[in-house]
């Protein structure tokens, strides 16, 4: 089964988009206050799924959400050399049935060290640090 690699998602983007964006003002400090307090909150679960989609539309269509001019694509295809074989989905089918798109299973389990400082921005800089610095692997199990 071919498993193409999709594009690498930088988690720090994608928090920043999903906190301006119109109806989840907030997501992205909230997300992070969840992942940072290694305590089990209510809404884990649901906002765990809001940013597996996100970092799934962006590595399958648009990249980083925030480059100007950019078409994101509505349909993904993937040809497979040795075969012949094409599969073709719109993107917007991939994202109703997430269970092909690898990578995303991990998000769930993301935690940061969130050490005592002396000062605020200390600590929100080591957050920042240790966000800024994941990246998410993002393939693509194809089933012919």
């Amino acid at each position: 089964m071919p498993r193409p690699k999709l594009q690498e998602v930088n988690l720090l983007t994608t928090l920043t988009f999903l906190n301006s964006y119109t109806g989840l003002e907030d997501f992205g400090n909230h997300w992070l206050n969840m992942h940072s307090m290694h305590v089990a909150h209510p809404q884990q679960k649901e906002l765990d799924e809001i940013l597996k989609k996100e970092i799934a539309y962006e590595a399958l269509s648009s990249g980083n959400p925030f480059k100007k001019g950019v078409d994101s694509a509505n349909v993904f295809v993937h040809i497979n050399r040795a075969t012949g074989k094409v599969y073709v989905k719109s993107v917007q089918d991939l994202l109703d049935n997430m269970d092909r798109i690898g990578g995303l299973s991990g998000i769930s389990r993301l935690h940061f060290n969130n050490q005592r400082q002396d000062e605020i921005w200390q600590r929100i800089n080591n957050i920042l640090t240790q966000v800024h610095a994941t990246k998410i692997h993002v393939a693509m199990n194809i089933i012919y």
